[in-house]
């Protein structure tokens, strides 16, 4: 799908054209709720609803006795907790950031474009149930710059969950809890207290609260710039009150949020190869201000259509089980557990479907480039329609890698030279990868029959399964879409004239083929690199061990300069990602609960082995087996 300019706005022009932004930020607001609830509720009113529900006075009388505290001390204590939490709302500050963040926006970006007909229809849908934002997180931005957007449309801003992170940055930590941020304290992970209390906190929100929640489903920023399989705790808590029928519905909004480029660009280069990200403070903060004299071209927001939690589950949806005894007795059942990963990946597969990127950030001819946005506009990309030979100039000015810092690596300590060699590789990947999701399903197909040749199509597929279930974790689907990706990615390859039907095969080379089999090159060669090492070493294994053996192969390879190593084979993303798969499919055990120490089940990973070796030698930079007989005896 082309991205069609008429369906999408820069809301950044009204503000270029007036008069006075400041008019602006501080106009009278025509708020859209998404419930409608009188008398309003305030921040301080729903920690004094969560210390006087029924499960906190529970709580409270049962602390009282175990621990033989007066009533007040432990009450003082739960309210620490839900001060700790809670978020706050200041018109005053949000108004003055509003103002900020227009002159810091005219400044580094060309242009925040956001499609208005998602918000019209998103308003349309409220006024009846909860709604719950669930943007992309690829950003520290992202959250600045959505507040931003509801700002913007008169949309109220949302409670937003925030690590602890932000809560000790002086000064900084209170401002955005006075812009709706509640913190989470994942440290806490054995505290019962904590989050009974944190539970109760996102139940009062959900069935008693009339602002949005917003909250990141991946959890975490995704520093590859890929999709990221979704967590499902806090999506638990939140569906908590539509199973216990305290609420009608609830509708979740998949938000999308792209970047020309990324403001933490040449930050996710360092991490990737292992340089510790610099821990979030106020002086941190005011230094990354130095990024308003660069340039960061576009930002685009895409609210997509609302899930009804309701009508997705559909008949699933059953209060039978809930309707003897007390509510705040009750935890969900397995069944209604089981109903929450097909909505998380359907959020997530919401994301990706409007999250091509903008640009093609490749140096390469334009000629070439122009063909391979075709490609993806037919496989159902969203490319910003522009002039492209400028976007590669633009590109060219703007890529630098800073200052090196290689003194705390978390894995191999990589050479100044290799990370100074590597980081812009890294970062141009940054770009392939949120697109890899069109090309994965395409780019398997290839490289099974450019491997082993004609084969009938059930054999196609069966070859197809185990590589997508090996990368089910590096890029996110559920495995229910097997089959149905598959089927997609085979006609788009015949539409393409790419391979042919029937008995299967390739049809020849072209540059398509090409640009699909060295997009899955980097994660084929890594993962073959790690089942390698594993095979090799002994049984009890940690996982720094292994991510530094694996960078230090691909280090010798590099500096050799005797075959190309794309240097995204180091990046810790995947190779983590490769090793929680594995677990996943008990090729790997944990040997201790809570401990990065692996037994490795040989017989499985053999045989793992077997079937990804094949492909190996098919790649266009592997010129030939030979070479790969070369990297293989670094191994």
């Amino acid at each position: 799908m082309t991205f069609v300019r008429s369906k999408y706005e820069d809301i950044l022009v009204p503000r270029r054209l007036e008069l006075s932004n400041l008019f602006w930020a501080s106009r009278t607001l025509h708020i859209k709720y998404p419930i409608t609830i009188k008398p309003r509720p305030t921040p301080e009113s729903h920690k004094n609803a969560v210390l006087a529900s029924t499960k906190i006075t529970q709580l409270i009388n049962e602390l009282c006795q175990k621990r033989n505290a007066k009533k007040e001390v432990i009450i003082k204590e739960l309210r620490q907790i839900l001060d700790e939490i809670g978020y706050k709302k200041n018109l005053k500050i949000i108004r003055w950031l509003g103002f900020a963040l227009t002159k810091i926006c005219m400044k580094v970006c060309s242009g925040i474009y956001v499609n208005y007909h998602g918000i019209d229809e998103l308003k349309k849908k409220m006024g009846f149930c909860p709604v719950i934002y669930v943007p992309s997180h690829r950003s520290y931005a992202d959250f600045i710059l959505f507040s931003y957007v509801c700002f913007t449309y008169d949309l109220e801003i949302p409670a937003i969950a925030a690590a602890m992170d932000f809560h000790g940055m002086m000064g900084m930590g209170e401002m955005l809890r006075n812009t709706g941020a509640f913190y989470i304290n994942r440290s806490a992970n054995n505290d019962p207290v904590y989050w009974s209390v944190f539970k109760e906190y996102i139940n009062q929100l959900v069935t008693k609260g009339d602002e949005p929640i917003e909250f990141f489903i991946e959890g975490t920023r995704s520093r590859s710039n890929k999709s990221l399989t979704p967590k499902y705790g806090l999506i638990l808590m939140i569906l908590k009150a539509l199973f216990l029928g305290h609420v009608s519905d609830i509708l979740f909004v998949p938000v999308s949020i792209n970047y020309d480029r990324i403001l933490e660009e040449s930050l996710f280069g360092f991490e990737l190869l292992g340089i510790p990200k610099p821990k979030e403070s106020t002086s941190g903060f005011l230094k990354s201000l130095r990024i308003i004299k660069e340039k960061f071209g576009n930002m685009y927001v895409h609210f997509d259509t609302p899930i009804s939690a309701r009508d997705f589950f559909g008949s699933h949806l059953n209060h039978a089980g809930h309707r003897f005894g007390p509510d705040h007795s009750y935890e969900l059942t397995n069944e209604e557990k089981a109903l929450v990963p097909p909505l998380a990946f359907e959020i997530v597969r919401k994301q990706q479907t409007n999250n091509g990127k903008s640009r093609q950030r490749k140096e390469q001819l334009i000629m070439e480039t122009e063909t391979v946005k075709h490609v993806l506009l037919a496989w159902g990309a969203k490319i910003f329609d522009e002039d492209i030979q400028k976007a590669l100039e633009e590109f060219q000015n703007q890529t630098t890698v800073g200052p090196l810092n290689a003194s705390k690596l978390k894995a191999h300590a990589l050479s100044e030279q290799t990370i100074s060699y590597s980081v812009p590789f890294i970062m141009l990947q940054l770009y392939v990868n949120p697109i890899l999701h069109y090309l994965i399903d395409a780019a398997l197909i290839l490289i099974i029959l450019k491997s082993f040749g004609d084969m009938s199509k059930d054999a196609l597929y069966k070859h197809f399964i185990v590589l997508r279930s090996m990368f089910s974790v590096e890029f996110v689907t559920s495995e229910q879409l097997y089959q149905e990706n598959f089927e997609k990615a085979f006609i788009k390859l015949s539409e393409q004239r790419l391979i042919t039907t029937g008995e299967c095969g390739i049809i020849g080379n072209n540059l398509l083929e090409e640009v699909l089999i060295n997009s899955i090159q980097p994660f084929i060669l890594t993962y073959f690199v790690v089942i390698d090492l594993l095979l090799k070493s002994p049984s009890n294994l940690t996982e720094k061990a292994l991510q530094s053996s694996v960078q230090k192969i691909f280090e010798d390879a590099i500096l050799e300069r005797k075959i190309f190593i794309h240097p995204y084979c180091m990046s810790l993303d995947t190779l983590s990602n490769c090793i929680y798969s594995f677990a996943s499919k008990n090729l790997l055990q944990k040997k201790r609960q809570g401990q990065n120490i692996y037994q490795v089940n040989y017989e499985k990973l053999s045989k793992l082995k077997e079937d990804l070796e094949i492909y190996i030698p098919s790649f266009h930079v592997i010129k030939s087996f030979d070479m790969f007989l070369h990297l293989k005896s670094k191994i």
